[in-house]
């Protein structure tokens, strides 16, 4: 069948009266965790394909290439079910919402698309912007043969650069400068105050004007002869109140050592300048304050203003100085290294976008048609709310061109702002709300209703985040937020107000959830971490025997957490997966690697000798274990030439191939395989070498790298769990500070897509009120920003599992949950008022034995139990049941193949 049979709008004119009835309309889906968004994704693509567009003519981008190949994988497989199977087929058309799907439809569509399958843009949107950057090289002025960067790279590019910008400072330039950037305080280390500076606000100045550092205006100081009439007054303070006129006389003392910021963070001087505007009665310790008294410190308070805010703006100014240096000799460096990250691609592709846009060359886009050997007519965009505003500028001008041609073009996009968590790498979740205004064309349409998680899973989330205001903290709603608080507060009401009730489409599907204290440890804070981990570890290996073949997801906050957890719970015997990685170097056979590469950089650094010396690599090394240190040095130059001499002339991939061989029989399977992987890295690495041997040893120590493996347990971070989806989930770290303050500067935009128009250093929150109300305002949001954004963290945590959600938080000295972390926010949310004891069940809701309810469970026996408290129940006493043993799981160490098939791995 011909594309154009198979093409019901074929004849379809080019006027578009009914766009609002076809399916194919513009569409924003607000999809909250769990109900379906890949599925609406595919089946969006399968709707268009079904009416007859071309492959080339399809844009569908995310932010992985696991969930770009879910799509495509579901996309496939729908189509071949369909073709060999009637309920396939029912169910592919109530996907695509056409009942009177032809059963003769699917296979060649299927055959078509499998022939151009290299051309179907299933993406990243990292993906994507490459291949658009490598059609228009030449506009973008990238230079030929350009080459993608990784973060490796890119902290060796940062350090060039800096040290690249020292050089160019004489010494006068560099003192006046670290005067401003650190307040006037001595720096030790200046390379890592530099690396902080740029660390923290680089990405504002890349989405800023560069007049944007230099907008702060100064606040007006009063004349010379005020101050010293002031000084005066408070300096002859005499009200018979020693405590008044001790404070008076603290205050003229300030004033006259110039220390401004002591005076703007003085309680009574603030309320004296408050009073000015409110009409307050200014007291001390319940004593009125004389107004003469009053008076001048509101004197002293504006001279004290002035003085900061000048301080402020020359250190705003001095920063996007620095940032303006370091931008450009970070871009020169790359130029002639050829070397460019994703994010210097979208900035120069977004840049050239609004050279197009601003000299009205919009049309110049249609040579994307020709360039890249398509028109791209359909755009679909999954995770939107992760997007950058960088990125938008460069999606822009195609969203808003497919938004408009309905149905010959369609724009379809879909995402969560309650998942919005990756703010830290440039996620803006407002753009969500913007893009409404940008295209008007594009409906929204909420999606509440899970297909992942169970009735008590979906009640209990509805139950925390419809009380977040429960907390003590944020039980207060202020119109009109002021101080660092009441912003927080602020943010809380907004994610309140913005909730949906969420659902579960499988009513029948058992569930439970319960949040528990652990044991109540005694010594430091990091003792009683530690044995609360241990405890967690004893209770998942407790719950691993309850559920053989059903999956468990431990999420914690920190990469921290997840080694220890991993540690404690393989010392239990449980068959554990690590998710996101670690650095090879928990690998003993890659630190003996790593110790021939650093005896050659460092020969007379003995350590590494005695390391070799000591290992199954000393015979083919030539090492003695035990000699004097004289000699001992002398065998560590002879050995550091000789590997030298192998590096140079070998190469490093080959050197180190070599030496893994040597190791092989030594190793067991953990070890093999992180010495693949580190094989893998010097193929990496020699793609673009660095001068020193100890570039690569950075490398290694620094990069994460996966350990792949099928394992009934999953630890890995919350921001790592984001997308997928566990039987039962545990949320041991819930302590920590719910919130904590951004650090970046503090940008004014008129949209929240748009480049700033304003930018500031960071300032802590008492300082707030000396400055503008504009920027005060803009304070505030980066406040409220870091608040939802950590809701949003909560939010991912407590929707991951399908039928279980196990809390366990530390118990607190005083029995409540009184300080801002999110065991705290759920404590309040869930309405629980039992004190909170060690090793107490604080709350309990839905079925404790919800694994018997599963159509194919295997229950085995829990181990004996020690007796626990339960301050709230809601579920039933399980029967006892028989033992039955664990089967291993498919990723277990296993060797049928014997030694000799185990060495055969390079």
């Amino acid at each position: 069948m011909s594309r154009s049979q198979s093409n019901p709008n074929a004849n379809v004119p080019t006027e578009i009266a009914q766009a609002e009835t076809d399916p194919l309309r513009p569409l924003m889906i607000r999809a909250s965790a769990g109900t379906g968004k890949t599925y609406q994704l595919t089946g969006r693509l399968l709707q268009i394909l079904l009416r007859g567009a071309a492959p080339e003519t399809i844009l569908a981008t995310t932010f992985t290439r696991k969930a770009a190949g879910e799509i495509l994988n579901r996309l496939l497989l729908s189509l071949a079910r369909a073709a060999t199977d009637p309920k396939a087929l029912k169910d592919l058309a109530g996907q695509v919402g056409d009942p009177n799907l032809s059963p003769d439809a699917p296979a060649p569509l299927l055959h078509q698309i499998l022939k151009e399958i290299h051309r179907l843009r299933i993406c990243t949107l990292d993906s994507l912007f490459s291949q658009l950057a490598r059609s228009f090289s030449f506009e973008l002025r990238l230079p030929p043969g350009w080459q993608l960067t990784d973060e490796i790279e890119e902290s060796w590019f940062v350090d060039q650069a800096l040290a690249r910008m020292l050089e160019q400072f004489d010494e006068g330039e560099v003192e006046s400068l670290f005067h401003m950037l650190s307040k006037g305080q001595a720096e030790r280390n200046v390379a890592q105050r530099l690396q902080q500076v740029v660390q923290n606000n680089y990405s504002g100045f890349r989405r800023s004007h560069r007049d944007a550092w230099s907008t702060l205006a100064l606040a007006q100081a009063p004349p010379p002869q005020e101050i010293t009439a002031a000084v005066g007054v408070l300096e002859g303070s005499a009200t018979g109140d020693k405590r008044i006129d001790g404070a008076m006389r603290k205050y003229s003392e300030l004033t006259l050592t110039e220390q401004w910021d002591s005076i703007v963070e003085a309680k009574l001087i603030v309320a004296a300048a408050q009073s000015q505007h409110d009409g307050q009665q200014v007291t001390y310790y319940k004593k009125p304050v004389p107004d003469d008294l009053v008076a001048a410190m509101r004197v002293i308070y504006a001279k004290a203003r002035h003085e900061y805010v000048l301080r402020l703006k020359m250190q705003t100014e001095a920063t996007g100085n620095l940032l303006e240096a370091y931008d450009r000799n970070i871009g020169s460096l790359k130029q002639n290294a050829r070397r460019f990250s994703f994010d210097d691609v979208s900035y120069q592709l977004a840049a050239w976008v609004d050279r197009l846009l601003e000299n009205q060359q919009p049309d110049d886009l249609s040579r994307l048609a020709m360039r890249m050997d398509a028109s791209l007519d359909h755009v679909l965009l999954d995770e939107f709310q992760d997007t950058a505003p960088v990125q938008w500028d460069v999606l822009r001008p195609f969203a808003r061109r497919a938004s408009v041609g309905t149905p010959l073009r369609t724009f379809f996009c879909v995402g969560d702002t309650k998942q919005a968590i990756y703010g830290w790498r440039g996620g803006e979740a407002k753009i969500f709300d913007a893009v409404q205004g940008e295209l008007p064309n594009v409906d929204s349409q909420p999606q509440d209703t899970s297909f992942r998680s169970s009735p008590v899973i979906t009640d209990n989330v509805t139950k925390i985040f419809k009380h977040l205001h429960r907390h003590p903290r944020f039980s207060e709603r202020e119109e009109f937020p002021v101080g660092d608080q009441e912003w927080k507060c602020h943010a809380v009401y907004e994610f309140e107000d913005a909730f949906h009730d969420h659902h579960a489409h499988f009513s029948e599907r058992p569930g439970y959830v319960q949040f528990s204290t652990g044991p109540q440890g005694e010594g430091s804070a990091s003792e009683k971490r530690a044995l609360h981990q241990r405890y967690v570890a004893a209770q998942v290996q407790e719950l691993a025997t309850k559920i053989p073949g059903k999956s468990i997801g431990i999420l914690t906050r920190t990469n921290q957490t997840v080694g220890r957890m991993i540690y404690l719970l393989r010392e239990l015997g449980l068959d554990v997966s690590q998710e996101g990685g670690n650095p090879l170097i928990d690998s003993a056979a890659v630190e003996m690697i790593l110790s021939t590469i650093r005896i050659v950089e460092h020969p007379g650094d003995l350590r590494w000798r005695f390391h070799l010396a000591n290992s199954p690599l000393a015979d083919s090394l030539k090492l003695t274990p035990a000699i004097d240190r004289k000699t001992a040095y002398r065998e560590s130059l002879r050995l550091a030439d000789d590997l030298r001499e192998r590096f140079e002339h070998e190469g490093l991939v080959t050197t180190l191939t070599q030496l893994a061989h040597e190791l092989l029989p030594s190793c067991g399977e953990a070890d093999r395989l992180r010495l693949r992987q580190l094989i893998g890295l010097a193929n990496q690495y020699a793609r673009a070498p660095q001068p020193r041997l100890s570039a690569f040893v950075e490398l290694v120590t620094k990069r994460r790298v996966q350990r792949p493996r099928e394992a009934q347990i999953r630890v890995m971070t919350i921001h790592q769990a984001k997308g997928l989806e566990f039987d039962a989930v545990i949320l041991p770290e819930m302590d920590g500070n719910l919130s904590k303050p951004p650090q970046k500067c503090v940008t004014i935009s008129p949209t929240p897509t748009a480049r700033a128009t304003g930018a500031l250093r960071y300032v802590k929150h008492q300082a707030w009120s000396l400055l503008e109300d504009q920027w005060q305002q803009a304070f505030g949001r980066s406040i409220a920003a870091a608040m939802t954004e950590s809701l949003c963290t909560l939010y991912v945590a407590v929707t991951r599992p399908v039928h279980a959600l196990y809390i366990y938080v530390m118990p607190t000295a005083k029995g409540n949950f009184s300080s801002q972390t999110s065991a705290a926010l759920l404590y309040h949310a869930l309405g629980i008022t039992a004190a909170a004891e060690p090793e107490t069940d604080l709350y309990i809701d839905g079925d404790r034995e919800w694994f018997h309810s599963l159509p194919s469970a295997e229950t085995s026996a829990p181990p004996a139990e020690t007796p626990r408290k339960a301050a709230v129940a809601k579920n039933k006493a399980a029967p006892a049941v028989a033992t039955k043993s664990v089967k291993p799981s498919a990723g277990d160490d296993q060797n049928p193949g014997g030694e000799a098939q185990q060495m055969d791995l390079f």
